[in-house]
């Protein structure tokens, strides 16, 4: 049966599966802090004029904030440049709805420091000549509460500053302890909670299904949806507990770690599940023609690529030189992988049409077509909500319901997931006529 066949699709998604769990590994090593809510800030000798060094945080009523210096920061003039006045340089605090008018002070000419939209924190006169840890420590007053984000200013065209800093952000929990979780994120670890079991039962009765009620007819593309299905779960369990750890000391604990490569090992796979279902992989056919598997092995290294933009973005604090230029590769390349992923779709659904006029199998040839233009407007729905509509809640929606966002997108991805496999299980041995989809 086509069950048995069909190595060089599977050798293919094994290849990019070791590609990420290597990649995942080497970048194991690399410095965090951007994930948690501790931000660790490292600055070599930057001349920009406005350094972004923590993304968007929401204080609640009783918002506090600390930043630890390690050591005075180093200030480097260009040859030939006069002192600098370190009154010109400081950490200062801004509101989310404020940006737009700092950044059109920026653009008359204006030092950011001088902003009348900002809460300055410190300059570096304040600092200068101290060799132990500076503290600076803050709270919002009360009723300021809001989306806020740390910067760095140098007014100082000629002086490059280097400075090593650790941002922490926090909101009281209520019992006079710290809560390192943004207003909008304290719901995360229940909701994850909630999906992960959600998940595990959905995988759980995939697995049932496949390896026990309907092994006999059961193909290797379930086997590796059941895979699928396990990493997801996964990655939801170390979601939840990563954010659990945030919320109690404001680091990750190493979840992060977890999370990370959970996430890498399933994004792959989920595109190569989406490419090897839109070929007819294993329960259509034994095998994949050459254009269908150079299709994978573009899809695949380029889902290695967008990966590893997401862990260097989501894990580093944005003051890095890099991070918006990694920001973009991530969106630009998941972009590109979730067009890529339709184009086995109408491959199969063109072969079809045109096997539905020469074989004299019409009935069965329109009936697995219309199974793939059903898993043809399931991708391009999921896509269409994942990557465009969760980002226009995000951006809509108070910040304070924004992990509405994050349980609309597990929604959608749970319902995927179930039905795609409403789609292609397999029959039931004792089915006369197996689904149209699945003949062998």
């Amino acid at each position: 049966g086509a069950g048995r066949g069909g190595g060089g699709g599977a050798r293919g998604a094994r290849g990019a599966l070791l590609a990420a769990l290597a990649a995942c590994l080497a970048l194991l090593g690399a410095p965090r802090g951007a994930g948690a809510r501790r931000t660790e800030v490292s600055i070599a000798k930057d001349d920009r004029y406005v350094i972004l060094l923590t993304k968007p945080f929401g204080f609640g009523r009783a918002g506090q904030m600390e930043v630890v210096l390690g050591g005075a920061p180093g200030v480097f003039l260009r040859e030939g440049a006069q002192a600098a006045d370190r009154r010109r340089m400081g950490l200062f605090l801004a509101a989310a709805e404020a940006e737009p008018q700092i950044q059109q002070d920026l653009d008359a000419g204006s030092c950011a420091l001088d902003s009348e939209n900002i809460d300055l924190m410190f300059t570096l006169d304040e600092v200068n000549g101290t060799d132990s840890a500076f503290v600076y420590r803050n709270e919002l007053s009360e009723g300021s509460g809001g989306l806020y984000s740390v910067y760095f200013a140098n007014c100082e065209a000629q002086a490059l500053v280097s400075l090593d800093a650790v941002v922490s952000l926090w909101n009281s929990d209520g019992k006079g302890g710290r809560d390192f979780l943004s207003e909008g994120e304290q719901a995360l670890p229940s909701l994850y909670l909630v999906f992960f079991l959600a998940f595990a039962a959905a995988g759980g009765y995939w697995a049932f299904l496949v390896l026990k009620k309907h092994k006999a007819t059961a193909h290797r593309i379930h086997q590796v949806m059941i895979v699928l299905v396990a990493f997801k779960a996964l990655t939801l369990l170390s979601q939840c507990l990563m954010y659990h750890y945030i919320r109690a000391t404001g680091s990750p604990d190493g979840w992060n770690v977890a999370y990370y490569c959970f996430t890498f090992v399933r994004g792959v796979m989920f595109f190569a599940v989406v490419v090897l279902i839109g070929t007819g992989w294993s329960y259509m056919k034994p095998f994949l023609n050459d254009q269908e598997k150079r299709l994978l092995y573009i899809v695949l290294p380029l889902q290695v690529l967008s990966n590893m933009a997401y862990i260097l973005t989501d894990d580093r604090s944005p003051a890095q030189r890099a991070w918006f230029t990694w920001n973009d590769i991530f969106t630009v390349v998941d972009i590109a992988c979730c067009c890529a992923v339709l184009f086995p779709l109408v491959w199969s659904i063109k072969r079809l049409k045109e096997n539905a006029q020469v074989d004299g199998k019409a009935a069965q040839s329109m009936a697995k077509m219309k199974l793939f233009k059903d898993f043809y407007v399931m991708v391009i729905s999921y896509i269409y909500f994942t990557r465009i509509i969760e980002k226009l809640l995000r951006f809509v929606l108070p910040y304070e319901h924004s992990w509405l966002c994050d349980a609309s997108g597990e929604l959608a991805t749970l319902a995927f997931y179930i039905l795609t496999g409403m789609k292609v299980r397999p029959p039931s041995p004792k089915t006369a006529a197996p689904s149209p989809g699945l003949a062998p």
